[in-house]
């Protein structure tokens, strides 16, 4: 199975003081520097990543789940041999130097295992994919008082890597 790189994307991910979430990812088609361009090529949507949370953040709160929604828009099944999540920064409008809210409040899991993304949607939890397989978002109980992540968004970036999956 040839394994391709799939670009970086942005995902903004209302977390503190909300009662669910829901994070959105697409995913391009990566190719080096320059090179998509010079063989006359545009980057195109090949899949779209939407993951849901379920409940609430709070710091020290057990790592809380993100469902995935994929959809494939190739016509054939996709294996995603590695899901990363990272967080790229926090939006925190509460947030003051004696509250400060920051990447470091939060903590992120990445997505443990493969799965195959047949063509269209499909869900971790509709495919029945244990939760312990599933990336996770927590909130990190810090040594000072944390308001200040009070309705905080943070932006989640997702880095895949699939192929073409050769069966079942």
């Amino acid at each position: 199975m040839k394994l391709t790189r799939l670009a970086t994307v942005v995902v903004v991910l209302a977390v503190a003081g909300c009662s669910m979430a829901t994070a959105v990812a697409i995913m391009t088609r990566h190719s080096p520097a320059g090179r998509a361009a010079k063989q006359g090529r545009s980057s195109r949507q090949t899949l779209a990543i939407v993951g849901n949370v379920s409940r609430g953040l709070y710091p020290g709160a057990r790592p809380t789940p993100i469902d995935l929604v994929i959809r494939n828009r190739y016509r054939h099944a996709l294996r995603l041999t590695s899901v990363a999540v990272s967080i790229k920064a926090v939006r925190a409008p509460r947030s003051t130097p004696e509250l400060p809210c920051t990447t470091a409040d939060f903590g992120v899991g990445g997505y443990r295992g493969s799965f195959k993304a047949p063509p269209g949607s499909s869900t971790l939890l509709h495919d029945g994919v244990p939760i312990a397989r599933w990336p996770t978002l927590r909130m990190v109980d810090r040594p000072y008082n944390q308001d200040g992540c009070k309705g905080a968004t943070v932006e989640l970036s997702y880095h895949a890597l699939a192929g073409k999956s050769g069966g079942n």
